[in-house]
């Protein structure tokens, strides 16, 4: 019974694992533009540039530094809206990925019978019950993927 309890703690730490592995891929290669655009701030704040232009020249600058910031914010959040967040079946579907699992055990554990089965079919499907079952000993979430250089054309 004890051992019941700590699969499925260690099934819900993962599944948890996996979300997260997958809004971290979801949002980071939507941050990088507004990152981009504060690390270039940065610098040039870092190295002194503005104070030593005229006020005009300045406040230009500083102006074009918050609209591109905007800009990469709101293309970022565009980005990372599209397609929707993870959800229970996304994350599952990445731990059989992850951890090269054939046949999607984690699936079939949460499967019924669509009928009253006989003898022979209740012994066949408490087998495969218990096949999936030793299958997910083996359980991997995986390091996320930002997938930059996927998307990137150069």
């Amino acid at each position: 019974m004890l051992n019941i309890f700590r699969s499925e703690n260690r099934l819900a730490l993962r599944m948890r694992l996996a979300r997260a592995a997958l809004t971290w891929e979801r949002i980071w290669p939507a941050a990088w533009p507004a990152l981009c655009v504060l690390g270039v701030f940065a610098v040039v704040a870092l190295f002194d540039l503005l104070p030593g232009l005229p006020s005009i020249a300045h406040v230009a600058i500083l102006a074009l530094f918050a609209v591109a910031f905007a800009a990469a914010a709101a293309w970022g959040v565009r980005a990372a809206r599209r397609g929707g967040w993870p959800d229970t079946l996304a994350a599952r579907r990445r731990i059989e990925q992850a951890s090269g699992l054939p046949h999607r055990p984690l699936q079939a554990l949460g499967d019924r019978p669509s009928a009253p089965l006989d003898d022979n079919a209740k012994l066949l499907w408490v087998a495969h019950q218990r096949r999936m079952a030793a299958a997910l000993r083996r359980l991997r979430v995986g390091w996320p993927v930002a997938g930059l250089a996927r998307r990137d054309p150069w």
